[in-house]
Order: structure tokens, then C-alpha cells, then sequence
């Protein structure tokens, strides 16, 4: 961490030691991970899973102990369309990091928002660098959508759908998929896309 913010022109003295054997996984935590192990690509994960958790629970503590430091969610693409909505925000040490299985997202530590450590997911998605877009996301996209309400419709209770398709979410939130389902024109499209949120 010290390098790292070094590398921004930070000085931000540690104010403690991290204990090392305070990250490791108790054994009869790891003996029940292991008895749900079946093959040796869930091996793999999970160990490449308790690394990472070990390594950002560090990064944690560690910005911790360093007053005023937080950190920059950053990638490693290709990512899921989750992690790069939150992709470029910086997060105080007690707003915790939020994960999936098999995320494979760092923190860099910082002490203020530094535009070098952003990503323009849009950007991302179109270089094929983003997971779990539809094609209606991806035309959503290029006619201008915002990157988050596309994804975070998602998130919202599903509603009418068709041949795995959904087309609104909640009964009120029409997502890209039922608007270029219902536009008969790119005009009409970009319409409901501005109405329901995802351009402006």
C-alpha cells in the first residue's frame, strides 16, 4: 500500500501493524469449505476465492491504519455489468467492499477521487470487456443510455417477461429489452428510453 500511494505522490503513515495470522482462515472453517468441494475447479475457486478476500480484508485494515486514506474500486476486466457500475468510486473504510463469488475486483487506496482510477463502462462494454449485457443493453448503449440504470433495472422485482426476456420490472419500469420490444422506430425507442430514465 505504501508503494501504491507513493505512485499518487501520497505520504500516509501506517498508525498500527497489521496482524498477518488474523487474515487466515480458521481450520474448521476451511475443513467446511472443503467437505462442499467436488471437483478440482470448485478447488480452484475457492482458493482463489479466500487469496482475494484475504488480500482486499488487508488492503482494508491497512488504509485503515493510514488517516485520511480510502479506497477506489478498480477492475480487472472483462467484469460483470455489477462491478462496473461501482467501478471508479471511492469508498471510505467503513463502507466495506462488496462482492460476488469469483469477483475479481482491487482496491487501490486513495485520499481523494482521482480520474486516472475511473472507467467509462459504456466504454467497457462496447470493447466487449462487460458480462451479462443483453443485446437490447447493448442497443440501449449505443442509442445513449446511462451505463447504471440499465443495469440496476435489474435489481428491481421482476415483471411480465416473455421467452426469458423482461420486459419491466416492478409493474412501473419498462427495462431496454420491452422498450425496443414496443418502439416501432428509433425515435419512439429513444422516447421511452428518456421517459423511463436511461438518457437525458
Amino acid at each position: 500500500m505504501t508503494a501504491m500511494l507513493a505512485e499518487q505522490g501520497i505520504t500516509a503513515i501506517p498508525q498500527a501493524r497489521i496482524d498477518p495470522l488474523s487474515l487466515t482462515t480458521t481450520s474448521t472453517s476451511a475443513a467446511a469449505m472443503l467437505e462442499q468441494i467436488d471437483s478440482d475447479l470448485a478447488f480452484d475457486r475457492l482458493v482463489r476465492s479466500l487469496v482475494q478476500d484475504a488480500g482486499r480484508t488487508a488492503q482494508l485494515i491497512n488504509a485503515t491504519t493510514r488517516r485520511g486514506v480510502s479506497h477506489v474500486r478498480h477492475l480487472n476486466p472483462p467484469s460483470c455489468s455489477r462491478c462496473a457500475v461501482l467501478a471508479g468510486r471511492v469508498y471510505t473504510v467503513s463502507t466495506g467492499f462488496l462482492r460476488h463469488p469469483q469477483c475479481d475486483c482491487v482496491m487501490i487506496p486513495v485520499t481523494v477521487a482521482s480520474p486516472d482510477l475511473t472507467y467509462d463502462p459504456t466504454a467497457l462494454a462496447k470493447q466487449g470487456l462487460v458480462r451479462g449485457l443483453s443485446e437490447a443493453d447493448m442497443k440501449a448503449l449505443d442509442d445513449g443510455a446511462d451505463f447504471a440504470r440499465v443495469v440496476n433495472v435489474r435489481l428491481k422485482k421482476a415483471g411480465a417477461n416473455q421467452v426469458g426476456e423482461v420486459y419491466w420490472r416492478g409493474g412501473r419500469h419498462m427495462t431496454p429489452a420491452g422498450i425496443y420490444r414496443k418502439a416501432q422506430s428509433r425515435g419512439e425507442a429513444l422516447t421511452l428510453l428518456q421517459q423511463f430514465g436511461y438518457i437525458r
